[in-house]
C-alpha cells in the first residue's frame, strides 16, 4: 500500500492496525541519515510523523559492506 504522509494521522485514526508497524526499504535509512540526500527532508518528515503517531517501522539491514565504502574486500 503506498501513503502519502498528509494522508497518515487519518488513515492511523481509521485502521488502529497500522500500530504494528511499517516496512522502509533500506535506502530510507540511508537517506535519513545523510542531509545532503535528496530525499533527506521526505525521509526526516515520514520518520517523524511514524514517531509521533507510535508507529514501528522495521527494515532489513542486512548489506554489504562494499555498498558503504565503495571497496571490495578480499575473502
Amino acid at each position: 500500500m503506498r501513503i502519502h504522509l498528509p494522508d497518515l494521522p487519518d488513515l492511523y485514526r481509521k485502521h488502529p492496525e497500522f500500530k504494528r508497524g511499517c516496512i522502509t526499504d533500506t535506502n530510507a535509512l540511508f537517506a535519513r541519515s545523510v542531509e545532503l540526500d535528496a530525499l533527506f527532508s521526505w525521509t526526516d518528515a515520514a520518520f517523524e510523523q511514524f514517531v509521533d503517531l507510535g508507529i514501528p517501522v522495521f527494515t532489513n539491514i542486512n548489506i554489504r559492506l562494499e555498498c558503504l565504502t565503495g571497496k571490495k574486500h578480499a575473502k
